[in-house]
């Protein structure tokens, strides 16, 4: 037997019970191991929590005097034991008054007797506790009611984590506590071709592993595949992301200003997060921390040997320049030693490696009639490149 009132006088609500487990719902005691000072060495310490302030024994019952942040603990406590309704219902109910006049959704079985007796009276509880106490206090200890099927959308919609907590109002901690409890996890996102690189058959394939190998940054701390380009290449990003079979829309592709040699540019940043993915470009070569370690994949990745050309025009759009030199065609390629003296033993048209004075960088050079017999293999017959590259060669290609 529970009876629940609230005493007007001590502003208290007061709990009477001849079940001796009740308190077992009001109080609970912890074992920890603490360091304790004065013994200059670590200890066990128990402490006591409880949410009554009195307690007292009259004939065999027991008569608990409880604050105005019970509901909060309730409501924290045995959101487990009852539905998602129920408990929006009660967060309502503390946090607008206007909604004390509305009944609770029937009660269902509950495991635990008692705990359905306690639910019973908290409609009563929480119309007081909207009118008495500290709100802002108590309702700190209040769960947050987050809707896991909304939540499973934005996560295999793509969404990463920490827009999902902007989104749905949580801590990363919260947030990934419930992903767990419910089985749901980033690495099984698919929204997109993970499989897309598993073998290197195509022109689109090869033109894009050179141009990731050029621009693309694969994050060496999480799964995270990212391309940076300026806001004027947006185009070509959106052609990726086709590339990829990427489901979500095209506001995944954010716009951000960064700045460079003091000086202040658009960029647009493309982002995808997966392990097989990731884990794929990392085997092609496509390493992380590349810029002065990148080597030439080898030859055996390509099907066709001609795709070759494909994979040198993607990483020339990225970290190459098509240019006019005396109204001639020039092309110039930056890289590592090692990845452009590769690119010289096919196409020996260009130069030999020279180093950057301002930096580590290597470059590569071929002008006039050299650079055009290059473009013609690279770009004549091209379906994928970057569309301003493209139309310089357009503009200065002269066919030889």
């Amino acid at each position: 037997m529970i009876n629940i009132w609230f005493d007007e006088e001590t502003k208290k609500f007061i709990i009477e019970t001849d079940d001796l487990s009740t308190k077992y719902f009001l109080e609970t005691t912890t074992t920890t191991r603490e360091f304790v000072p004065w013994k200059k060495q670590y200890g066990v310490v128990k402490r006591n929590y409880k949410i009554y302030d009195k307690k007292k024994t009259v004939d065999g019952k027991l008569y608990f005097q409880v604050g105005m942040g019970w509901a909060g603990y309730l409501t924290n406590t045995f959101s487990p034991y009852i539905t998602k309704q129920c408990y929006d219902d009660i967060i309502k109910s503390v946090m607008t008054p206007i909604y004390r006049t509305q009944p609770f959704p029937e009660l269902r079985d509950y495991q635990n007797e008692d705990v359905l007796h306690i639910l019973k009276f908290r409609v009563g509880l929480f119309s007081c506790y909207t009118s008495y106490g500290n709100q802002k206090k108590n309702l700190r200890v209040m769960k947050k009611s987050i809707d896991m099927n909304y939540v499973k959308e934005l996560v295999y919609g793509g969404k990463t984590s920490t827009e999902i907590c902007s989104i749905v109002g949580v801590s990363r901690k919260t947030l990934f506590d419930r992903l767990k409890l419910h089985n749901i996890s980033f690495r099984d996102v698919t929204y997109f071709n993970i499989n897309v690189f598993n073998s290197i058959d195509t022109e689109e394939k090869a033109y894009w592993l050179g141009f990731l190998y050029a621009d693309g940054y694969v994050c060496g701390y999480n799964n995270q595949v990212e391309l940076s380009l300026k806001s004027a290449d947006k185009d070509h990003l959106l052609k990726f992301k086709a590339f990829l079979s990427d489901t979500r829309s095209d506001n995944c592709i954010k716009t951000s200003l960064v700045s460079l040699n003091r000086r202040t540019f658009e960029r647009c940043r493309y982002v995808v997060g997966n392990k097989v993915f990731h884990d794929q470009l990392i085997k092609l070569g496509c390493a992380t921390k590349k810029s002065l370690t990148l080597t030439f994949p080898s030859n055996e990745i390509f099907i066709d040997q001609q795709l070759v050309f494909d994979f040198i025009r993607g990483y020339i759009d990225g970290d190459g320049c098509l240019y006019s030199n005396r109204s001639r065609l020039a092309i110039d390629i930056c890289g590592t030693e090692s990845f452009l003296n590769s690119i010289r033993l096919i196409l020996p048209e260009f130069s030999k490696p020279m180093k950057d004075k301002r930096n580590d960088v290597y470059r590569i050079v071929c002008s006039h009639s050299s650079a055009d017999k290059v473009a013609k293999i690279l770009y004549k017959n091209a379906t994928v490149y970057l569309t301003r590259k493209y139309d310089k060669f357009a503009e200065l290609y002269r066919d030889v």
